[in-house]
């Protein structure tokens, strides 16, 4: 992808959701919805609903999730520092294979819009902290 703008629908990343997506997953019906204030997902674990709102930031150069809440089941198996340490894990991973900065990131209405920085800009990861979880959806054992 080129340096410069790139606008981000709600309807793209739901849609990269369902195509991500499994039968045998343990969370389903997950919506992402995007206010000019915050980011939230919506989803259901065994038929309970639940939501992660945040708050997408750059920082050096980093699109990282900031102001993670947790309401519903979900508060009961991960915390907020968990989902943050996990959302900015994958964050990193994509960020690598655009390899590209992020120079800056706006929520609209349905839309986030990011600004690229110039190919090869991409910071080089400083390591993560031990006993982040690992990547993935997180998967319950099922009684």
């Amino acid at each position: 992808a080129p340096a410069g703008p790139v606008n981000v629908s709600e309807n793209l990343l739901n849609n990269l959701l369902v195509l991500s997506s499994s039968p045998n997953d343990i969370v389903k019906n997950t919506q992402i919805h995007i206010t000019p204030n915050t980011m939230s997902m919506q989803f259901q674990v065994y038929g309970f609903t639940g939501t992660v709102n945040g708050v997408p930031k750059v920082q050096q150069g980093r699109l990282v999730i900031t102001n993670v809440t947790v309401d519903g089941i979900a508060g009961l198996i991960l915390s907020a520092e968990d989902i943050t340490a996990l959302a900015n894990k994958h964050l990193a991973a994509a960020q690598t294979r655009i390899n590209h900065a992020i120079v800056s990131v706006q929520m609209k209405n349905q839309e986030l819009d990011l600004v690229f920085g110039a190919t090869g800009s991409n910071p080089t990861p400083g390591g993560s902290p031990g006993g982040l979880p690992p990547i993935g959806t997180p998967t319950l054992p099922v009684p």
